[in-house]
């Protein structure tokens, strides 16, 4: 029953026909190329997908907790959207975990701002890197390139926010290590960058998918 069960839970979901996902252009190009190329031959070790399954655990239980609040539309937000939109000729897709929107006025009602949140099922040396290094790049660019469709979407992204849930996080190690997170669930702030600079950087790693595809 495992091996059926992580067939099902991390089965690919609707890409929107697109070309690319949000996701494959993080990656290095070569590693995409040979997902590309062979990803549907290569066998997988569940013993191994220990680690993927809490994560992906973790993001359905949370998708099931807001839309059980009211069909995507939760709270003045929406959660597990997935936006397409065209750069450089593809059809670039992405899926957010949450777009709270902001209420503003006399009535408090909500705008067309918001805050985009992406949820990491993480290591808790991944959150610790991200507070010395001042952030992770991978992190940053995906969750810009996500802001960029909502901005496409007709939308304003104003920050953007990372929810880290650390999977191996110890009350004991809180307790003896000084830069240890001192909690399970952490919230890390990303840079915003100008649309300008997000497109340039989807369209950047569209352009060099595509040579790596051409080259083979």
């Amino acid at each position: 029953f495992w091996v059926e069960a992580c067939a099902r839970m991390v089965a690919p979901r609707d890409r929107m026909g697109a070309d690319y996902t949000v996701t494959e252009l993080v990656r290095p190009v070569h590693q995409s190329l040979l997902l590309h190329q062979h990803g549907a031959t290569i066998p997988e070790d569940v013993s191994l997908f220990g680690d993927l399954m809490l994560g992906v655990g973790i993001h359905r239980a949370l998708e099931v907790g807001a839309k059980s609040l009211g069909e995507g539309n939760v709270l003045g937000g929406f959660s597990e959207v997935r936006l397409a939109s065209d750069f450089a000729g593809k059809v670039v897709s992405g899926a957010t975990d949450h777009f709270e929107l902001l209420a503003g006025g006399d009535d408090q009602t909500f705008l067309d701002d918001g805050i985009l949140w992406d949820i990491k099922s993480c290591k808790v040396w991944a959150v610790k890197w991200f507070q010395k290094d001042d952030g992770k790049d991978e992190w940053t660019a995906q969750c810009n390139a996500y802001a960029e469709l909502w901005r496409r979407a007709g939308y304003t992204p104003k920050a953007l926010k990372i929810l880290a849930v650390m999977k191996d996080w110890g009350f004991r190690d809180a307790e003896r290590e000084e830069d240890y997170p001192n909690q399970q669930e952490v919230v890390l702030d990303l840079p915003l960058w100008p649309s300008s600079q997000a497109v340039a950087w989807i369209e950047g790693r569209v352009r060099a998918h595509e040579k790596a595809r051409a080259d083979g």
